[in-house]
């Protein structure tokens, strides 16, 4: 198998576990990869936005509130209130819920964290909510950025990005103009817990470093309305089932790194740890790509994997499978990791 010969199925499948808590990896690639990771990042400033002001508590459940927020220029208006039919699949009662109403809100931001940091100015526009329910068995939750795929939230941000690694770091300036939709639902009971997601992004973006200044574009997907990329974690494992597809036009990415669908099945539950390098020790994946060959990863006890594809197997441990994906993986994984972890 060459180097990238996995890479657009790696990349997102190993994306949509990082949603889950797994396969995080000290980021530690080359500059060139990391121009594209640090363009991408910065759709977390969307997502963490509306997070800090969305923290629905109990004692403003029952409230109907609106308040205007600060911003530079603008406005992002708040209200707080009960929302009786919040579109949740996993329960029909009410939900407490903050929505985010921002109106062309410019304001300066600054973000860090242990490989990135990131200051610049931020400008939104459009809707964004969400909610938390509880009874006697469950707590339930929803998120969604947008009022809809036809009605993104809009966002353009300019940045100055230090990205450091083990080995080397970059500084870039960033231009991203970008419209995104996503729906989150959750229920976690005692036991077990079910996750829903449905959403797209997509935006352009210039970069400016020490190798000098270019531009490209982005887009990507999870789920659909019609059939949302589910997860399901119980006492058997964690299981995933659902479709994912990118596409990043950017030069100085390989070709193979550059685009792919996606649809993923757990045919054998997953047996998650909490060790990077050996993430999950028993469990199988089902990939199949947009030309329906079928690739299948089995996770071993030994902290090994074992790939199948077209009639050939060869076994890997953790480490060098995600090493296979190369630039892929340090293209996207930051930008999804950005984009779920906040809302999960």
């Amino acid at each position: 198998m060459t180097r990238h010969s996995l890479a657009a199925p790696l990349v997102l499948v190993l994306s949509s576990l990082a949603a889950c808590g797994g396969g995080a990896e000290d980021s530690s690639g080359d500059v060139d990869s990391k121009a594209a990771e640090a363009s991408l990042l910065l759709n977390l400033t969307e997502l963490g936005t509306a997070q800090a002001a969305m923290a629905p508590s109990s004692s403003s459940a029952s409230a109907k509130a609106s308040e205007t927020q600060p911003c530079e220029s603008g406005e992002l208006v708040s209200t707080t209130g009960v929302e009786s039919n919040a579109g949740s699949p996993y329960t029909e009662q009410a939900f407490a819920v903050v929505s985010l109403q921002a109106n062309q809100c410019s304001y300066h931001y600054n973000y860090a964290d242990a490989h990135v940091q990131s200051s610049g100015e931020l400008s939104l526009d459009g809707d964004s909510v969400v909610g938390t329910a509880s009874d006697d068995g469950s707590d339930y939750a929803f998120a969604q950025i947008g009022a809809s795929a036809e009605a993104p939230l809009s966002l353009h941000a300019l940045a100055q990005t230090l990205i450091s690694g083990a080995e080397r770091s970059a500084s870039l300036s960033v231009d991203v103009l970008e419209t995104a939709y996503l729906r989150f639902d959750r229920r976690a009971g005692a036991a077990d817990s079910d996750q829903q997601w449905q959403g797209s992004q997509a935006g352009r973006y210039t970069l400016t470093s020490q190798q000098g200044s270019y531009s490209g574009s982005y887009s990507y997907y999870m789920g659909s309305a019609t059939e949302p990329f589910t997860l399901h974690q119980d006492a058997a494992g964690l299981s995933l089932d659902g479709s994912l597809g990118y596409e990043i036009a950017q030069a100085r990415l390989p070709p193979e790194c550059r685009s792919g669908a996606l649809q993923v099945e757990t045919p054998v539950p997953l047996t998650t740890t909490g060790d990077t390098d050996r993430p999950y020790v028993a469990g199988q994946l089902r990939l199949t790509n947009a030309s329906a060959v079928v690739t299948t990863l089995s996770f071993n006890g030994d902290g090994s994997v074992t790939v199948s594809s077209n009639g050939q197997s060869q076994t890997y441990s953790y480490r060098v499978l995600r090493a296979l994906a190369g630039d892929c993986v340090d293209a996207l994984r930051t930008a999804v990791e950005a984009r779920l972890a906040p809302a999960a």
